[in-house]
C-alpha cells in the first residue's frame, strides 16, 4: 500500500499567507514563517510555497521569506510563482528551495524545464498544472488561472517528462480552497 504524504500548500502574496477560494482573491490567513514552521513541527512531509502574485513583485521580501522557512523548517520546502528563467530558479535555490514549481512557463518556455532539471536534477522541478472540467475534459490554464491554454493533459505531461520534470502537481480550480477530500 501506498503511504500518503502530508503536503501543505502555502499561498503567498506581499508577505503573508492567504487562503483563496477557487482562485478568487485570497484573504490574510497568517504569518508564512510561523505557519510553516508549525507544519514542520507536525511532520508534514514536504511544504509547497507559492507564490501568487508572481516572482518580480516584492521579490526580495519573498526570497527573505524563503531564507527564514528554510532557517527553521526541517522539511522539503518547494517554491514557486512566476519562474521565467534558470536564473529566477537559482534565485529560489540561493535562498533556501530545495524544489521549484513551474506552471506558466512550462507552457511557453518549456527549455526552462530542461535548463533546471540539467542544472539541479529531475527531482528538483514540479510542474503545477492548474485545471477545470469543460465537457467532460480537462482544461488547462496558466498565469494564475486566467488564462486557458490550448494543450491537452496528456499531451502537456509528455512534454513536461520528455523535458526532465520530476513531479507534477494537479491544481483543480474548482476544487482550490474548499477543503474537502475526494
Amino acid at each position: 500500500m501506498l503511504k500518503r504524504r502530508v503536503i501543505p500548500l502555502l499561498l503567498w502574496e506581499k508577505g503573508r499567507l492567504v487562503k483563496t477560494v477557487r482562485f478568487e482573491p485570497g484573504r490574510d490567513v497568517g504569518d508564512p514563517v510561523k505557519s510553516s514552521q508549525v507544519y514542520s513541527d507536525q511532520d508534514a512531509d514536504e511544504l509547497i510555497l507559492l507564490n501568487i502574485g508572481g516572482m518580480k513583485e516584492n521579490l526580495q521580501l519573498f526570497n527573505q521569506t524563503i531564507s527564514k522557512i528554510a532557517s527553521c523548517c526541517f522539511v522539503p520546502l518547494s517554491v514557486g510563482g512566476g519562474i521565467r528563467s534558470l536564473q529566477d530558479a537559482d534565485t529560489l535555490f540561493s535562498a533556501g528551495a530545495d524544489k521549484v514549481v513551474v506552471n506558466t512557463a512550462a507552457f511557453h518556455e518549456s527549455n526552462i524545464i530542461t535548463e533546471i532539471s540539467q542544472k539541479y536534477g529531475s527531482q528538483a522541478i514540479i510542474i503545477s498544472i492548474d485545471y477545470r472540467w469543460c465537457d467532460g475534459e480537462p482544461k488547462l490554464y496558466s498565469h494564475g488561472g486566467s488564462k486557458e491554454e490550448n494543450i491537452t493533459l496528456m499531451k502537456h505531461l509528455e512534454n513536461s517528462a520528455g523535458k526532465g520534470a520530476g513531479e507534477i502537481m494537479l491544481q483543480s480550480m474548482e476544487r482550490d480552497g474548499l477543503m474537502e477530500v475526494s
